[in-house]
């Protein structure tokens, strides 16, 4: 795994990584989160947690979301062009 390569001092190795933040992961279902905060932990990122059942319990549990307007992506950039 990829993770294993990572320094275990991940915090120390960059400012934007202060230990004065919080680190919450997301994803759609919840098991890429799961990975991922566990991973960030095992390279020494703390404090770190995810939303379980993803972004989709998150929302059927009445969280908070902010609607964004979508933007074109750079294939659709270019087809205009």
């Amino acid at each position: 795994m990829q993770h294993r390569l990572l320094h275990r001092n991940v915090q120390e190795q960059d400012p934007a990584l202060a230990e004065d933040k919080r680190f919450v992961f997301f994803c759609a279902g919840g098991m890429r989160s799961a990975l991922s905060a566990a991973t960030a932990q095992d390279v020494g990122l703390r404090p770190v947690a995810h939303i379980e059942g993803g972004f989709g319990a998150w929302r059927e549990a009445g969280g908070p979301v902010e609607k964004v307007e979508a933007r074109a992506s750079s294939h659709e950039n270019i087809a205009q062009s």
